[in-house]
């Protein structure tokens, strides 16, 4: 299913490899934007964030990228840079212009082949980004999987989902990549998450409660959802962090558990526009808008190398 991003001042991108079940998602402001970002998971990995950091310099980007292939992913930033570079975006430093891409991955090496995303195939795909957007196992959330206290091959399918409202002429959008360590839940039911021996779910909070753990070595890499606010006011750096703890609540409100050492949770505000409009009005519609966001990247995801959707599992259920 396509979507279509109404912020002033985004153009997206999505390249998908199913070959080796990664992609990347990449946000193109041609205008500039600027705001910040806060970590929440205990086990991010990121690429020039220093720009999104609340004590640093507010330098603008023109770009940000959420990629699979964990660390390795990391290496597309260079073809986001080389297409910046085309277009002349970046930062002007005298007569050179420096194209600044925060980057962050998620883990996706144990679906499909444990290979990165190709930097010539993200350069490739900006050169086709418009105003729609595919979502659920495309881009950056080909390979996600949610609902790994037993591992990837006990998880439920998941990907990326969009979800944006208009208000007093401000537009408000959340893209949320999702591949949790917890299970993903609607009115308190699970619709995605980690399965027993039979394919029905297991409750990890309440699993995890008596005791159970995966004891497994470097499990704090391998889960992450990246949840980024765009909207078209002029925001301050903190103003931008306010909206971002608001927006987390969103995150609470689905994922079970959230935030876990086994999480490189991050939220991004970024402020894409000049208009005016409350903090406190945006904080609460992003906050609905990532629910509904990380909702819709299961709801919308396909099943992939042998690990079932959502899809799926209802129709078991009927």
């Amino acid at each position: 299913m396509k979507v279509r991003v109404n912020v002033e001042n985004v153009l997206v991108a999505n390249y998908t490899d199913l070959q080796n079940i990664t992609g990347a998602t990449i946000l193109l402001f041609p205008d500039a934007a600027k705001g910040v970002a806060i970590t929440l998971g205990g086990a991010s990995s990121t690429r020039n964030f220093d720009s999104l950091t609340l004590t640093n310099n507010s330098h603008p980007i023109y770009a940000l990228t959420v990629t699979g292939g964990s660390a390795f992913g990391l290496s597309v930033a260079d073809g986001v840079a080389r297409y910046l570079l085309e277009i002349e975006k970046g930062i002007r430093i005298d007569e050179l212009k420096i194209p600044i891409v925060p980057t962050c991955v998620i883990f996706d090496l144990f679906i499909g082949n444990p290979k990165a995303p190709d930097p010539e195939g993200v350069y490739r795909a900006l050169k086709s980004a418009g105003r729609e957007i595919e979502v659920g196992s495309v881009g950056a959330g080909t390979g996600a999987v949610v609902g790994k206290l037993f591992g990837v091959r006990r998880g439920t399918k998941s990907g990326i989902g969009y979800s944006e409202e208009s208000i007093k002429g401000t537009t408000i959008g959340v893209l949320s990549v999702v591949n949790a360590f917890g299970d993903i839940k609607e009115n308190g039911a699970i619709i995605a998450g980690t399965l027993d021996e039979e394919g029905k779910f297991i409750n990890t909070s309440r699993a995890i409660s008596i005791g159970v753990v995966r004891k497994i070595e470097d499990i704090d890499i391998q889960n992450t959802t990246i949840v980024i606010v765009m909207v078209d006011a002029q925001l301050t750096k903190r103003e931008a962090y306010r909206i971002a703890l608001m927006t987390s609540a969103g995150m609470a409100e689905v994922i079970d558990p959230v935030w876990t050492p086994y999480d490189g949770d991050i939220v991004i505000v970024l402020s894409t526009g000049k208009r005016k409009l409350d903090t406190v009005i945006i904080g609460t519609i992003a906050r609905k808008l990532t629910s509904e966001s990380i909702l819709m990247a299961v709801k919308e995801a396909r099943s992939v190398d042998g690990i079932p959707s959502f899809r799926n599992l209802s129709q078991q259920d009927t």
